[in-house]
Formats: C-alpha cells, structure tokens, sequence
C-alpha cells in the first residue's frame, strides 16, 4: 500500500504541476546599450537647426525613462557659444527639460558643426576623441588691444585647468619676437603658469597675426 501511495504522488507532481521538473527558459545574451549619433549639422539656416532640433527631441522623448540628450559643438569659442545660445534659447521656446541634455565643447581641428547624440538609460556617453580648439585668433593690432586678447585668453585657461596652450604667432621675426615680448610680461605680471603655455613661431605666411590655442588631456598639438 506504502508503495501503491508514493506511485500516485509522483503521478500528482508529474501532471498536476509540471513545472516543477522543466528546465528554466533561456534567456539570450545582454544587448550592450551604446550612444546613438541621432544627427550632425554644420553652417545652415536657423529654421534649419530648429527643425533638427524638434526631431531630435521627438526621438528623445519616445525613449525609454532615463534616455538624454548630448549635444556636441566643434568650432571657435565663439562659435560654439553662439550655437549653444541659439539652441538653448529654442530649446526654452520649447520648453525642454533642461536636464535632459548636456553641452558639450568639442575641438577646432575639425570642421565648425554640431552633433545631436542620444544615450539610452544605462548606456555611457559618446566616446569622442578630444580635440585642440581656438580661443582667441588676432591680426594686425594696437598693443592694448593685443593685450586685452591676451587676458581673455588666459581667463579661459584659467577656466580649464588641465588644458595646455599654444599661441601660434604669425608674421616677419621683428613682429613675431615683439608680440611674445608682450605675451611674455602679462604672464610675468599677472603671474600666470608658465609651464602650461607654450608659444611657436608660425612663420610669415600670414602676419602679424596671434592664433591661441586650448588643448585638453589627449589632444594633439596644434601646428602652425
């Protein structure tokens, strides 16, 4: 009878619940997330941009919770601060959470244009080479107004600590050897780090000209 009782057991767990004995499903290997460039735009109308910009935002805001926006801009300071305004104040416009979108400042060697990325939730930010980038660039000039560019150039050096600097001057050895004399006694007066600024001689292919140069960690060397 014991016998006949543990039979009809196993016939209860076998068909009453199956599961109990199957295998568990498989399951496939983990899709590593990556950022996605959503869009790249150079020099082009402002109702350009704006259109790129609400398709970009389109696509952000169908995303799963967690997804943002990185927008990258490579050109002149005063170029990239100028895109950034201008997409800033659409975005306003809009009324875009600003904390879903991060600016960031890309180089100088490559062509002035702006790329639109999108970073799924969990995924990590684009992978973007750094670059050299010009901060200030200036032709023929009085000696106040050479040293005024000068103390704004050393502000944004003073911005980003870990950047190094070149100044590339341009022009006869007479111009060149007199612009680095004022370069060098505002960095002397103003106590500026010397090991972070580098000057070189450009030549005269195009002088008097003073092209300034910031370079982040990685970054190559601006050549003349």
């Amino acid at each position: 009878m014991f016998k006949g009782f543990v039979i009809l057991a196993f016939l209860v767990l076998l068909f009453v619940r199956p599961t109990a004995f199957s295998q568990a499903p498989e399951t496939g290997p983990e899709i590593k997330k990556e950022a996605e460039l959503a869009d790249s735009f150079g020099r082009t109308t402002n109702g350009m941009i704006r259109s790129v910009l609400d398709t970009f935002m389109a696509d952000l805001y169908r995303r799963e919770k967690g997804t943002r926006g990185v927008i990258v801009t490579y050109g002149t300071v005063r170029e990239i601060e100028a895109r950034k305004r201008l997409i800033s104040n659409h975005f306003l416009f809009r009324n875009v959470d600003k904390t879903l979108v991060t600016y960031v400042r890309g180089g100088n060697v490559s062509e002035f244009r702006t790329d639109l990325w999108i970073v799924p939730n969990g995924a990590s930010e684009p992978n973007l080479p750094p670059e050299a980038f010009i901060v200030e660039e200036l032709g023929k000039a009085t000696k106040a107004k050479f040293v005024a560019m000068i103390k704004r150039v050393f502000r944004e050096v003073a911005n980003n600590p870990s950047y190094q600097t070149y100044i590339i001057n341009y022009g006869t050895n007479a111009e060149i050897a007199r612009r680095e004399k004022w370069i060098t006694r505002e960095i002397v007066f103003r106590h500026y780090d010397r090991s972070r600024i580098t000057l070189v001689r450009g030549g005269k292919k195009s002088g008097p000209r003073t092209v300034a140069w910031l370079a982040p960690p990685g970054a190559a060397n601006p050549a003349p």
